[in-house]
């Protein structure tokens, strides 16, 4: 049974996050709702870490900049990167 309260959107485009532990990070967007994110990192990202949302690529391939908070809820190691997902605070 699905649990979540937000309907997700696939999304699929490049953003850019950064956190106390790391400066800048760039990161796909695999979908997203109005109470989180899922990304996927290159690097681990802690459970419970603090993120910035800075920006996003948008459809038509410009950058949008954002000012969004969240956290780290989960983290799963797939193919040599990270699905993280992200609850927006």
């Amino acid at each position: 049974m699905e649990k979540r309260q937000h309907q997700r959107i696939q999304f699929g485009r490049h953003a850019e996050v950064s956190s106390p532990q790391h400066k800048k990070l760039g990161v796909d967007v695999l979908d997203y709702s109005m109470g989180g994110i899922c990304l996927v990192s290159s690097v681990p990202l802690e459970l419970g870490e603090k993120l910035h949302l800075h920006s996003i690529e948008t459809l038509d391939g410009g950058t949008r900049s954002l000012a969004l908070d969240g956290e780290v809820r989960h983290v799963q190691v797939q193919l040599g990167e990270y699905s993280v997902g992200v609850c927006f605070t």
